[in-house]
């Protein structure tokens, strides 16, 4: 267990662009785990970050603000849209992360 909680603290995803490929690649300590490599063609395939809620509970079904911090406030997800097909890449729980990070991918950032 101490050796796994370490692990985790050293765990790192990059995701970085070359040319026309975007890499995604999953490290621990440095060392490459895996490697993930997807086409990216900015003209014909759209980056797209939306909302994921899993499941609202009472909370945030009743809107008290005494119980504001129990609201299960979901998640935001960062997909590549290639010829009808969603690729998944990141997930935030800030939209504005997720939009930066899409925003240095297609160079507009």
């Amino acid at each position: 267990i101490p050796l796994f909680c370490l692990c985790m603290l050293f765990f790192q995803k990059k995701i970085t662009r070359e040319e026309t490929k975007i890499i995604i690649s999953w490290n621990i300590f440095g060392v490459q785990l895996r490697r993930k490599v997807i086409d990216y063609h900015e003209e014909t395939d759209e980056l797209r970050v939306s909302h994921l809620l899993e499941s609202a509970n009472m909370a945030k079904i009743k809107k008290d603000p005494k119980t504001r911090a129990f609201e299960n406030q979901g998640h935001y997800i960062l997909t590549l849209n290639k010829d009808g097909k969603e690729i998944f890449l990141d997930r935030h729980t800030r939209k504005q992360d997720l939009l930066k990070l899409s925003a240095l991918i297609t160079n507009r950032g």
